[in-house]
């Protein structure tokens, strides 16, 4: 098994745990991507905290693990808008 760490400390974790290291973020395809190659499986448990300020293209990366084909992004903006037309904001 493989985890995903960015500090010393997760990274101490994981070890101690039995699990190989994978030093990296969320956010570092670069990194992600020869780890999910040699993995049997993932299992994403990650949160990145700061997603509402990315692009919406990239959201949908993050959420989906890849890169989405362009009708499927406009789909997928376009049942977001229309939910949230349907229901009130929690901010407001």
């Amino acid at each position: 098994m493989t985890g995903l760490a960015c500090s010393d400390a997760s990274a101490n974790k994981l070890t101690a745990a039995g699990a190989q290291v994978l030093r990296g973020s969320i956010e570092d395809l670069d990194c992600l991507r020869p780890g999910a190659a040699a993995a049997d499986g993932a299992i994403h448990t990650a949160f990145y905290h700061e997603i509402t300020q990315m692009p919406m293209g990239t959201r949908l990366r993050v959420m989906l693990g890849g890169a989405p084909r362009p009708k499927c992004i406009e789909e997928m903006w376009r049942i977001s808008k229309a939910c949230a037309a349907e229901r009130p904001s929690p901010m407001a």
